[in-house]
């Protein structure tokens, strides 16, 4: 008897020390956002997975590197305590200061990707969350409602599993083979003998800025000086879905992977970091390929099913909207002939940089960076914990009805300067490289904004 009276003083006291605690819950945004969420309530709603047994499935196949990144990023210090004490590391985690401090300690104490996953999930289930609630928690924490719900349903984790072949050994042409060519962006499915979208493999090359000569052997010349200056610029313009004519006829996407792995191989590119070392362009592929695999289930999700496009530039009044009209229904030679510097010019603006991504369903996601302001977020928002540049919008944007609203979200303690963003006479150009729309962000702040597609693998900052 004594035994069970101690027992319940315990479960009491553990009720008690805990019952303040804030349970996770997504954030409010415009009615007509959606992307997977009401498909995931759902699903929820039907489901009675613990929240241990939910983390493994969404932590499944993780590798220590991408859990150490999270645990950097993503975990409060009581998180940490509860994770040092659940893998008898005590007080080895919560002073660390990042991702690579992270996970050599775990790696130092032997520990394997399934016990970090499992504490976790413990950690939660201790704090009483609910499945919907540790849904909540990750989604907080740069997981998508899509992703969530494959978690769910134990869907493919092709990503995952591609990115735990490129280990810390592997060459950067690996890398850059099993990110670009075997993993399929349309649907972030794995395919061995490679995806075969031309538009994919182009983009990755863009994204590295790859050489002349590169560049060359995937269109089948002999050299880069048969590069015309048309061509040349459309290439640098890198919008892949506009050059796509120059190769139809021309290569074949087996021919043009095969040149941008040679080109990777030989470090045929470009890197935005200082120094051309072969372990600095290393580092620039498998930061390149990383993102890759995570644009299906990252926060801003720009892989998969529904994204019609990501479309970025400055948030300030364009002079140049009705020469990007004209452009609207060219590609190739002809859109580079007509290409101002002007219209160059105006996408060179750092300054309060709009990126938005638009999606089938009417959802829509967007984030402004290079502001004067320097936000302080925690652990629960995408960008991690930190200052970052950078304000998180959410809402709905009809191409049909050509407007949409757009609200900030994950705010913490922030007061953001823009916490709305209204969308009006909203176009889209025959071609797709331009977006053209009239933004207010305040009482009286409007703004004629033109925006252009960008690559899909773009960071969140």
């Amino acid at each position: 008897m004594r035994t069970l009276f101690a027992l319940a003083v315990l479960v009491l006291a553990f009720s008690i020390s805990h019952a303040d605690e804030p349970k996770a819950a997504f954030p409010v945004a415009p009615v007509g956002f959606d992307d997977g969420r009401a498909e995931l309530e759902r699903s929820l709603s039907e489901r009675r997975e613990f929240a241990a047994t939910f983390i493994c499935r969404a932590f499944e196949d993780a590798s220590l590197r991408e859990l150490a990144a999270f645990a950097a990023a993503h975990l409060e210090p009581a998180d940490l305590t509860a994770l040092e004490k659940s893998l008898k590391l005590e007080g080895k985690l919560v002073t660390l200061k990042s991702a690579d401090e992270t996970r050599q300690t775990l790696g130092d104490a032997k520990i394997q990707p399934k016990d970090v996953i499992a504490a976790l999930g413990h950690m939660l289930e201790a704090r009483g969350f609910a499945h919907s609630e540790s849904a909540a928690w990750l989604y907080a924490r740069d997981f998508n409602c899509r992703a969530l719900r494959g978690a769910l349903d134990r869907g493919s984790n092709a990503a995952r599993a591609l990115a735990g072949r490129i280990g810390e050994k592997s060459l950067k042409e690996e890398i850059f083979e099993a990110a670009c060519w075997q993993f399929d962006g349309r649907d972030c499915s794995r395919s061995e003998g490679g995806h075969y979208d031309m538009a994919q493999i182009i983009q990755a090359m863009m994204d590295l800025n790859m050489s002349w000569p590169v560049w060359a052997a995937a269109l089948g010349l002999a050299s880069e000086k048969h590069l015309d200056a048309e061509t040349r610029k459309a290439l640098s313009w890198g919008d892949a879905a506009l050059v796509l004519p120059l190769f139809e006829g021309v290569s074949s996407e087996r021919d043009v992977f095969e040149a941008a792995r040679q080109g990777v191989k030989s470090g045929s590119f470009q890197v935005k970091t200082d120094g051309g070392t072969p372990e600095i362009k290393r580092d620039a592929v498998l930061a390149q390929a990383l993102r890759r695999l995570s644009l299906g289930r990252r926060w801003l999700r720009t892989a998969g099913p529904g994204v019609i496009g990501v479309y970025q530039g400055p948030l300030s009044t364009a002079r140049v909207k009705e020469g990007a009209r004209g452009l609207g229904a060219k590609s190739d030679r002809d859109f580079a002939a007509g290409l101002s510097e002007a219209i160059a010019d105006h996408f060179k603006q750092t300054f309060e940089l709009f990126t938005l991504v638009a999606y089938e369903d009417g959802s829509a996601r967007a984030f402004i960076s290079g502001q004067t302001e320097n936000y302080e977020y925690g652990p629960d928002a995408p960008l991690g914990r930190g200052k970052h540049w950078t304000t998180l919008f959410e809402g709905r944007l009809s191409l049909k009805g050509r407007e949409g609203l757009l609200r900030a979200v994950f705010a913490g303690v922030n007061k953001f300067k823009f916490a709305e963003v209204v969308l009006e006479n909203v176009e889209v150009t025959p071609n797709g490289a331009f977006m053209l729309v009239q933004a207010t962000t305040g009482k009286l702040n409007s703004e004629s904004l033109l925006l252009r597609r960008i690559s899909r693998n773009c960071a969140l900052e």
